[in-house]
């Protein structure tokens, strides 16, 4: 069995930014020696993740588990919407990792 490592981080696999790009192509590097897990904000853009009402949404790329979590839109201009966002950030992932199977 493999070790496994627990990716938490808010561009990943569909997203097209650079850093979801970056991180893709790390992770499927370090499948061939880990278990990988990412938990991941849903892509702006809808292209995956949870739909309707469903807040963690759990699907895959090659060997790689993705939950993907759907986080509050955020006003840049409005501070309270920028906490809602940023404590969503935290505790998502954080309900993700209790009562599931994940790497140490």
């Amino acid at each position: 069995m493999k070790p496994g490592i627990v990716f938490v981080i808010n561009y990943f696999y569909p997203d097209y930014a650079s850093t979801g790009q970056l991180m893709t192509e790390l992770c499927l590097h370090l499948q061939r020696d880990f278990d990988i897990t990412v938990i991941a904000a849903r892509p702006e853009n809808g292209t995956a993740g949870p739909e309707g009402g469903k807040r963690i949404a759990e699907s895959r790329l090659e060997g790689i588990k993705i939950l993907h979590i759907k986080l509050p839109k955020v006003d840049k201009t409005n501070k309270i919407s920028r906490l809602r966002y940023v404590a969503a950030y935290f505790f998502m992932p954080c309900t993700c990792c209790c009562g599931r199977s994940v790497p140490n």
